[in-house]
């Protein structure tokens, strides 16, 4: 099983900065996210 302690999102490319999601003012100050408890994470398509 993986354990995800934190997760950091950054642009891939410079100019990503511009794009969504980027440009949502919270996502845009995001620097780091630190998980200190158990999180669920559901991936897959909408």
């Amino acid at each position: 099983m993986i354990h995800l302690q934190s997760l950091t999102l950054r642009p891939f490319l410079e100019s990503d900065i511009n794009d969504f999601p980027f440009t949502v003012p919270i996502i845009h100050s995001l620097q780091e996210i630190k998980f200190t408890s158990p999180v669920t994470f559901f991936v897959g398509e909408n």
